[in-house]
């Protein structure tokens, strides 16, 4: 999973590894942080936060070995920021 703050930042900072990530026959997906517009409310970023964490439950049997176990922590760290 690639995490881009904006639109086109992913493109512009690993497209390269993107693309040979496909070539090799991975699953890449990519979540953007933002719409790109000047402000991102309170209640959208929450929003996501909560995509993200639903997501996490179902992405791995093993959270130690892939990293969502930490990655949990970081969102929920986020989702106390935001209250």
């Amino acid at each position: 999973m690639v995490f881009s703050p904006h639109p086109d930042d992913d493109v512009i900072s690993m497209g390269g590894t993107i693309n040979k990530l496909k070539e090799q026959g991975h699953h890449v997906m990519i979540a953007y942080m933002t719409s790109g517009s000047n402000a991102v409310h309170d209640h959208d970023a929450t929003k996501y936060i909560y995509f993200l964490k639903d997501f996490l439950k179902h992405a791995s049997n093993s959270e130690e070995e892939s990293g969502v176990g930490e990655l949990a922590k970081m969102l929920d760290r986020a989702e106390q920021n935001l209250k």
